[in-house]
């Protein structure tokens, strides 16, 4: 009897310790298709946002969230300024401002913290952050590329005999800085001495973005015909060329080394604008044929959420998903004058525009849906990257109305 009783007591036991290990080892979720992690980047400075269009893989999104109030914070006035914003590790916020070139490190509160001089009439980068905190920044004539300490003291500068022909300074892994001048490539050390340069590249006139792949082995240039060039590194040559396509706009890399093109192609869509999808080594993984309106009218970089869906944008904004198929399209009433970016929570922020002087600034989620929408008038908002910060703030330059304002 004591037998049975004992048998019957070591199987009760082990049923429940069975069970109870069953309901503390839940299945893990499966992450979406195609889902973004972040791409590690250590000689970018630690911020919110570090450089023109968040990182080197140009893909416009936060790894915080942006506001969701909707709501003015504040406005500063007169700050020309032809670039976008980036964040320091502090929350300072790096501009740049033409006619008389100027770098600017103001507060998070929009007051002016220093000014530093370029010597030159016009300025074309938006500045970026390394680890150390040295700024670099870049004056369009005399060509010239600066670095300047968080205390707003140079450190050194490089000039360069050709015109700066780039919206984004972009620094490599290895922490060397990388620029475009009319037809050149060029690489900087970080100590500010030449490292190498590829000229006679076929380069899309005005100004062009570099863009890394997530090894930071290749980067990817808009070139006139080919719309899209492929440097390799580490052979400091072109690796390869996207061939029968023109007219290239806006690289954009994911973090499985996807490559997203906005172009035109001799053998795809009848010459129509298309958003084409490369893998690394250039062949073509699918093409999107939206025929919206023709690449010249369009001014923003796109951007990619955590999920991988694609969004870009002309008078109609588009949402793609990771395998090209179209997920959704909204009318914007207007044209969208700036580059795309989003946060953390798949949340859209784009500036919109008409004819007059009457601009909005949008949250739209993941669905399609419009979260707020911000009237700004009398002031245009146009070409230039925002910047998510700290405490969900939303900053967004505006061109000929010479503010920066602040959304939270």
């Amino acid at each position: 009897m004591k037998n049975i009783i004992l048998t019957s007591l070591l199987i009760s036991i082990v049923a429940f310790y069975s069970c109870k290990e069953k309901v503390t080892n839940p299945p893990v979720t499966a992450l979406p298709e195609g889902y973004q992690q972040d791409v590690p980047w250590p000689s970018l400075a630690d911020s919110p946002w570090p450089m023109n269009h968040h990182d080197p893989q140009n893909t416009g999104r936060a790894k915080i969230s942006g506001p969701v109030a909707g709501l003015l914070d504040w406005e500063i006035s007169n700050y020309y300024t032809h670039t976008g914003i980036s964040i320091g590790q502090d929350s300072s916020l790096f501009i740049t401002t033409s006619g008389l070139a100027f770098l600017h490190a103001l507060n998070n509160n929009g007051s002016l913290k220093w000014t530093f001089n370029l010597n030159a009439i016009e300025t074309s980068t938006t500045p970026l952050i390394d680890k150390d905190n040295t700024v670099y920044v870049c004056a369009l004539w005399p060509g010239q590329l600066f670095a300047v300490n968080s205390e707003g003291k140079l450190k050194w500068k490089y000039l360069i005999t050709k015109t700066i022909a780039t919206q984004s300074v972009s620094i490599g892994l290895d922490g060397m800085i990388y620029l475009l001048a009319e037809d050149e490539l060029i690489s900087i050390k970080p100590n500010g001495e030449l490292n190498w340069k590829i000229a006679n590249l076929p380069l899309v006139g005005g100004f062009s973005y570099l863009t890394f792949s997530t090894k930071g082995d290749f980067i990817y240039l808009i070139g006139t015909r080919p719309a899209l060039i492929a440097i390799d590194i580490n052979k400091k040559e072109i690796g390869w060329e996207f061939k029968n396509s023109y007219d290239g706009k806006d690289v954009l890399v994911d973090a499985n080394d996807n490559i997203y093109l906005l172009a035109y192609s001799d053998s795809i869509n009848a010459n129509n604008p298309t958003l084409f999808s490369l893998n690394k080594a250039g062949k073509l993984r699918w093409n999107f044929n939206h025929n919206n309106i023709k690449l010249n009218n369009y001014c923003g970089n796109p951007t990619m959420d955590k999920n991988g869906n694609f969004y870009f944008a002309y008078d109609t904004l588009y949402s793609v998903d990771y395998n090209g198929q179209l997920r959704w399209k909204m009318a914007m009433n207007g044209q969208v004058e700036s580059p795309l970016i989003s946060d953390i929570n798949n949340n859209l922020f784009v500036t919109v525009g008409n004819n007059s002087m009457f601009r909005e600034v949008r949250s739209i989620n993941v669905s399609g849906s419009i979260n707020w929408s911000l009237p700004i008038e009398n002031t245009q908002l146009v070409g230039f990257s925002a910047a998510i910060g700290y405490n969900s703030r939303l900053y967004v330059p505006s061109f000929i109305g010479q503010k920066i304002f602040c959304i939270k």
